[in-house]
């Protein structure tokens, strides 16, 4: 084959970022396995940080059957690298059960409205784990 050359070109589709069109019902399996079941971004509860940043409330995250809200980061800045993230909060305070980003950060497409959250859960006074290594995805 001398001579010839072979190029690989890899197209990505980039749909802009309009966090309202977010918004609304998804279906959600953790860690490949539990689900579907349903969640939500709360309409009214996304807000840009910045020209490429933004939060939103996302409901019933883990689907522990009690009212859960939890904030989530997205990042855009890298048109390759769409990124989510949950800060460390409280997740169901009764319990002392908190939520914190793990594994590095998750993803997401503004294109395909799909999801991915990497987080764990634990018991905020001890330290301990409850839930460890989680990976949730969502999609429409």
């Amino acid at each position: 084959f001398k001579g010839y050359t072979t190029y690989k070109v890899v197209m990505r589709q980039y749909c802009n970022v309009v966090l309202s069109d977010l918004e609304g019902d998804y279906n959600a399996i953790d860690n490949g396995t539990y689900g579907p079941y349903g969640v939500s971004i709360v309409p009214g509860s996304s807000t840009y940080t910045s020209a490429t940043t933004g939060t939103f409330q996302l409901e019933n995250l883990w689907d522990i059957g009690a009212p859960t809200l939890v904030t989530v980061k997205l990042d855009w800045a890298d048109p390759a690298n769409f990124s989510t993230s949950i800060a460390d909060q409280a997740y169901l305070d009764a319990y002392d059960l908190w939520i914190r980003g793990d594994g590095g950060a998750g993803s997401f497409s503004s294109c395909d409205q799909t999801f991915t959250f990497k987080y764990t859960l634990y018991f905020k006074s001890t330290g301990d784990a409850y839930a460890e290594g989680q990976v949730t995805i969502i999609n429409r």
